[in-house]
């Protein structure tokens, strides 16, 4: 009985019963692309995403969108992202309690300690009936640092 990857292999390899070294190739070339092509996926995707939740933006809707364009997507966000990643956003572009309140958590969430009690604290002071909220979010980030 004729096995179809022999004769497959045999027609790539040019019938003159090739050695097991160029058959290893023919099977193994496909199988290195795919691997690098999912690497080159999973580390684009892992990039955007993460850059995506810096900059504080979600980043479940630029999962979808390279889950469609692939590692492309990554390069589409690289130019439309926004410039300043949370950190680096100035306390005075918070245009009310929410904003900052948003933000604060997100830092939290990213392991920002540091930076989310600092703005916590700014929201209380230029917002102070949000004191109360503030300062039990304080407390459960130094609980966390304490753990630490």
């Amino acid at each position: 009985m004729v096995d179809f990857a022999d004769v497959l292999l045999e027609s790539q390899l040019g019938g003159g019963g090739g050695d097991r070294m160029e058959m290893s190739a023919v099977l193994l070339t496909p199988l290195f692309i795919l691997l690098l092509f999912l690497a080159l996926w999973g580390g684009s995707a892992g990039w955007a995403v993460s850059d995506a939740q810096r900059r504080g933006q979600s980043g479940g809707l630029l999962f979808l969108l390279l889950w469609v364009c692939g590692p492309f997507a990554a390069v589409i966000w690289y130019f439309v992202r926004p410039r300043t990643t949370l950190i680096e956003r100035a306390f005075d572009d918070y245009d009310n309690e929410g904003d900052g309140l948003e933000a604060a958590s997100r830092l939290e969430q990213l392991g920002d300690w540091d930076a989310a009690v600092l703005l916590y604290e700014r929201v209380a002071e230029k917002w102070p009936e949000n004191k109360h909220y503030v300062d039990e979010c304080v407390k459960v980030i130094r609980e966390k640092q304490s753990r630490t």
